[in-house]
């Protein structure tokens, strides 16, 4: 991976979306998943990677030298991690999840002894001289309300893995900080009540300064967007308190504004959320309408639906942790929360430079996500995004998926007619600093594709036939819709 001297912000590709609680699955889904990527953006440095590994694979990963071995199957596949998420605990793709993911909470010893199991883990797999980052759990499930015994028992489990943590950097010069994950309906439900419980249990002693290096903050863009939070007010707050960002994973939820939209619309967006509302996790939702105080956070959103069967009843906003591919600038009928990640990065890019690894978890979906319908890109997301690459370090991508329905145009100086086969990307080469998918419908195979593309300065891009390689062009992307320029990379 290459090194900027100004910031030492990475990008990476998120694991947990992918099922395996088991080291072997864990290993399967890199091979399958990190290692497409990586040959999609033909990187000659290794790509970046935010592991999930479950208990059970943490603890075959610790057996026998396995952390040794893992590192140097990572090395041979050219995968390089620097962040783990400790947050799922047990088997996160289990058909009926739901409220299982918050345990244990932390102030249950399993929980203290798996991050430990992490925190060994990453140890050995970082390169030297690399801090690295654990996400986990804001605690517990919020309700019932955890008791002063319980909360204490947690601060000190968190206080204990601190000085843990101190201790391996002043004995080996390695810096790993645990970066606690605010989510909606936990404990730790938004960035407000997070900052509240550090105040509370865990800085203010003698302990205090390894405590803050070591504690830190994993800002999630989708629940802190669901808590309908200001990205920069909450950022800002985070460091006026002494508070380290340890993490940032980039994510977005759904968002609809029942006011904004006639009766038809009402209807159709009514439809189209019902289809969310899914039996194997949590999507807590809040409301908030205009003109009154605070909002309403609802458990999961098949109990908001089931209060009303008419759209026309409906009323004010509503945010859904659904995390969903972050190139859709809405899906449907609905809307995403894309906007916030925009805010998020430019204040990131405004920010001092501080080791706060950037983890992009949702860039093409995750395991929570269903297959998205009328996905529109009107807003590009990954021009702000490379606008700052000139002073990140680059270990991941962006990418922005173009409906063909949507996307009318021709494929110029391609000649003959396309081979029939399952075609799944069309990508741009590193040199163009991204990455743009294109989803090819059945009926465009074994036809001229609809696709104008031009390149100023022969770069190349690719049509990727899977299974039967790629047919290289010197073009460069355009989308168009009739003749009218959407973007140009």
């Amino acid at each position: 991976m290459t090194q900027n001297a100004k910031s030492k912000t990475r990008v990476g590709y998120c694991t947990n979306v992918h099922a395996g609680a088991d080291l072997t699955s864990a290993k399967s889904n890199l091979l399958r998943y990190a290692c497409r990527v990586k040959e999609l953006l033909d990187l000659d440095r290794p790509l970046g990677i935010g592991l999930w590994l479950a208990e059970e694979a943490a603890n075959q990963a610790i057996e026998s030298n396995g952390v040794e071995e893992l590192r140097s199957w990572l090395l041979e596949h050219g995968l390089q991690v620097f962040t783990m998420n400790g947050f799922p605990q047990g088997n996160f793709h289990q058909p009926q999840v739901k409220h299982r993911v918050y345990h244990p909470a932390w102030w249950e010893p399993s929980r203290l002894e798996y991050t430990r199991q992490l925190v060994r883990i990453l140890d050995g797999l970082l390169d030297r001289e690399e801090v690295g980052s654990i996400s986990t759990l804001p605690i517990g499930w919020g309700m019932p309300t955890p008791s002063d015994a319980q909360l204490a028992l947690a601060a000190n489990h968190l206080k204990q893995l601190a000085r843990e943590l101190h201790s391996l950097r002043e004995r080996t010069g390695r810096e790993i900080v645990l970066a606690i994950e605010p989510e909606p309906g936990c404990y730790l439900g938004d960035s407000k009540s997070l900052r509240r419980f550090f105040d509370q249990y865990l800085v203010g002693g003698a302990d205090d300064a390894w405590v803050r290096r070591h504690l830190t903050i994993c800002h999630d863009v989708c629940h802190a967007a669901v808590m309908c939070e200001d990205q920069r007010a909450e950022l800002k707050a985070y460091r006026d308190s002494g508070l380290r960002i340890g993490k940032v994973q980039v994510s977005s939820a759904i968002q609809v504004d029942w006011d904004r939209l006639d009766l038809e619309h009402r209807k159709k967006a009514y439809e189209h959320l019902r289809s969310f509302a899914e039996d194997r996790y949590l999507h807590q939702t809040s409301t908030r309408i205009e003109g009154t105080d605070g909002l309403e956070l609802v458990e999961d959103l098949p109990i908001l639906l089931a209060r009303s069967d008419k759209p026309s009843e409906l009323r004010g906003s509503w945010r859904v942790h659904f995390h969903v591919p972050i190139y859709a600038q809405s899906l449907g009928a609905l809307e995403s929360t894309q906007g916030d990640i925009l805010d998020c990065m430019q204040i990131l890019n405004e920010a001092d430079s501080e080791e706060q690894p950037l983890f992009a978890e949702s860039l093409l979906g995750t395991g929570k996500s269903k297959p998205m319908r009328g996905v529109s890109c009107r807003r590009s997301l990954p021009l702000p995004i490379l606008r700052m690459a000139s002073r990140r370090k680059w270990d991941g991508f962006w990418s922005e998926r173009i409906d063909f329905a949507r996307v009318g145009a021709r494929i110029s100086r391609h000649a003959g007619r396309v081979p029939s086969g399952t075609y799944t990307r069309v990508w741009a080469m590193p040199s163009l600093r991204g990455c743009c998918l294109l989803e090819s419908p059945r009926q465009f195979l074994g036809r001229k594709i609809p696709f104008r593309c031009r390149l100023a300065g022969n770069r190349g891009l690719g049509f990727r036939n899977k299974g039967t390689g790629s047919l290289p062009f010197e073009l460069q992307l355009r989308k168009m819709q009739g003749n009218r320029s959407l973007h140009s990379l």
